[in-house]
């Protein structure tokens, strides 16, 4: 999936769907199967695909299914998608820090 489209709460539905409908294929319960269902919502870093012969983004993807008004909500999900990654780049850079400041 192409990076910043989902949230956590929507991997979550995603795997939850997924084994789900494997469910169903077989004709049994979830709890049958959801053991041996794995699934890996990968994210495909933005501009890493494209099709046509030229790279699609996230809100370029967007704005073919919903116009301007939904390349918009591309753009604010990528940069707060950005914006955790960083937050939590820098929680681990300053608790490195902080350990080995500890440590002198």
């Amino acid at each position: 999936m192409p990076e910043g489209q989902y949230t956590d709460a929507a991997r979550q539905g995603l795997v939850r769907q997924v084994t789900e409908a494997v469910a169903r294929a077989e004709g049994a319960p979830v709890e049958a199967v959801g053991g041996r269902v794995w699934v890996f919502p990968t994210e495909i870093f933005d501009g890493g695909w494209g099709s046509r012969g030229v790279i699609r983004t996230l809100p370029d993807i967007m704005e073919y299914f919903g116009g301007e008004a939904l390349r918009l909500v591309g753009e604010k999900r990528l940069a707060a998608k950005r914006q955790r990654d960083l937050a939590a780049m820098l929680e681990t850079a300053l608790a490195a820090v902080r350990a080995e400041t500890d440590a002198a």
